[in-house]
């Protein structure tokens, strides 16, 4: 009975070997064989080794903190092209024409605006007060999809509830090893 589960366990195994072309010869893969075992088990014990290594669920800290500075260059980046042409229009001289969801005026609704999108990226680009910098950014993503954006339905909330959902992970995890905030506190810590 045994002998039958392990015999089909196997048989699954190399199928999906086959499927995903598998070279049985690589060095990886010898590593795994050892003398007198069978091909089949080899690969087996391989396939083990290759599932193992990536479902872990160990983090490695480097990779986050990797991560983590390709996400807040990217999302940095991509909310400074809403925040960029805001501030040029803020010193222009038009007339500032902005929604006023909470009450506060238009212009001051249009500079806390720009002070988020704008400021607050940068400071998140450079990783330098991540956590603090990510809660206007946080306000106004919140204000411009369940305020803003209402009426308009869900195609125009995707996009502040996206950035919101991010800026909200960069609140949790803050900037990471490569970043200002850790330069600074690394440097206050010896």
């Amino acid at each position: 009975m045994k002998y039958t589960i392990l015999k089909n366990s196997i048989k699954i195994i190399l199928s999906y070997s086959a499927y995903c072309e598998i070279d049985v010869a690589s060095p990886e893969h010898n590593k795994w064989r050892k003398k007198g075992t069978s091909k089949e088990i080899s690969i087996f014990l391989f396939n083990l080794y290759i599932m193992r290594q990536t479902y872990s669920t160990i983090l490695d800290l480097q990779k986050v903190d990797l991560g983590l500075l390709i996400f807040r260059i990217g999302i940095s980046c991509l909310m400074l092209t809403h925040g960029t042409p805001k501030l040029i229009r803020f010193f222009g001289n038009e007339e500032i024409i902005f929604a006023d969801p909470i009450g506060l005026g238009a212009t001051t609704s249009f500079a806390l605006t720009v002070f988020a999108e704008f400021l607050c990226s940068v400071l998140i680009l450079i990783g330098l007060a991540t956590r603090l910098a990510a809660i206007p950014l946080m306000i106004t993503m919140a204000v411009a999809a369940l305020i803003v954006h209402m009426p308009d339905g869900f195609g125009r909330q995707e996009l502040p509830l996206l950035y919101l959902t991010g800026y909200i992970l960069l609140f949790f995890t803050g900037s990471g090893k490569y970043s200002l905030d850790h330069y600074f506190l690394a440097g206050k810590n010896k």
